[in-house]
């Protein structure tokens, strides 16, 4: 799946607009003059979009690398479009808290906040966290595109991280408990490769797989979208309606049923049967310039802002300002930075050491 499908495109920005709202309510309710007054006081649904991404992450690494398992010029230029991706629009976002934070940041903290290195670190984003689990994700990915071992890598990653995390949940009846050097990797400073968020990269790794290998027909897809979406709906009362992770247990139900409905979706709009408009295309283009910047523009807001004292009516403006800035700020940098630095990075003349790698290895 090299074309971008439109579903999964869209399905990106509401991920990205709910992480934001989430994070926009409580940062406007700072300003207001009484508790009661507060707009959307109990309006989170960040771990649900979080989730999202990780799921569609899965799923877009797999359909669209395929046919690279087993290919070793495939690994870097894997990563270093990954790295294309990822890193420019972050270190663009970074550019403000570091501002206001360089007097206390010291050398390794500072390598450590830019390199998005897989370990647990004080962000000055908050959202970079997921970010790390990302890098995590994509380094075990590239070398399960090795040949000969790659997909029985992939195979062993799997069982690792469910043998580890299924016993804290409904099959800890069923599952021996796993061998101690399992529980080690999972609790040391490799957490982010053996975590349990690791449960919706494999849901959108197994839906990619499928959808790459099996075309659906338009009944059955149909079928599969009405199912998963009951299960969706049924598993997001537990988890309290996307405010909460749940247990492993539930982030394996939620991250297969986010992964059909992915699926379903697909093989929906590659049968005809679903039609959206190329605008999808924008719209998930800004969808990780939003996620990661608008924390940013927090920093800048609490920097310049003066600390008002406000009711209903000037919380919701300054909601609506504030959102409406935001995404405004997101669309900018995705067209004027995001954008041409990513083909510019992918260029020949840029890649053209990854590309001249590949040729050989290939």
């Amino acid at each position: 799946m090299k074309a971008k499908l439109g579903s999964l495109e869209v399905g990106r920005f509401i991920a990205a607009s709910l992480v934001v709202i989430s994070h926009v309510a409580p940062t406007v309710n700072n300003y207001a003059a009484r508790a009661d007054e507060r707009i959307l006081p109990h309006f989170d649904v960040g771990p649900l979009g979080v989730a999202y991404f990780f799921v569609l992450s899965g799923f877009v690494m797999a359909s669209n690398h395929a046919k690279d398992f087993g290919r070793l010029a495939a690994v870097p230029k894997f990563l270093w479009r990954r790295a294309c991706r990822i890193f420019p629009m972050f270190w663009l976002a970074m550019t403000i808290p570091i501002y206001c934070q360089f007097a206390a940041l010291k050398p390794v903290a500072m390598a450590q906040l830019l390199s998005l290195v897989p370990i647990d670190t004080a962000e000055l984003l908050p959202p970079a966290w997921t970010l790390r689990y990302e890098v995590a994700f994509y380094l075990v990915f590239s070398l399960c595109l090795l040949p000969y071992i790659g997909r029985a890598l992939l195979a062993v990653w799997m069982i690792v991280v469910f043998w580890t995390w299924s016993p804290c949940g409904v099959l800890r009846n069923v599952v021996p408990a796993p061998p101690a050097f399992f529980t080690y990797l999972a609790n040391s400073s490799a957490d982010h490769f053996f975590n349990f968020d690791e449960f919706y990269f494999f849901a959108g790794v197994l839906a990619g797989l499928a959808f790459v290998k099996f075309a659906l027909p338009a009944r059955a897809g149909r079928v599969l979208l009405v199912v998963s979406a009951i299960g969706f709906a049924v598993g997001l009362k537990q988890i309290g309606w996307g405010a909460r992770y749940g247990s492993p247990d539930m982030m394996i139900v939620m991250g297969l049923t986010m992964g059909c409905v992915m699926l379903s979706l697909a093989q929906l709009e590659r049968s005809g049967v679903l039609k959206i408009g190329a605008f999808a295309g924008k719209l998930g283009a800004v969808s990780y310039p939003l996620y990661i910047l608008h924390w940013s523009l927090f920093w800048l807001a609490a920097s310049t802002l003066p600390h008002w004292k406000l009711h209903t009516g000037g919380l919701i403006v300054l909601f609506a300002a504030g959102t409406a800035g935001i995404f405004l700020s997101a669309a900018a940098a995705t067209f004027w930075f995001d954008q041409p630095v990513q083909r510019w990075l992918r260029g020949r003349k840029a890649v053209g050491f990854f590309e001249r790698k590949a040729a050989r290895m290939g």
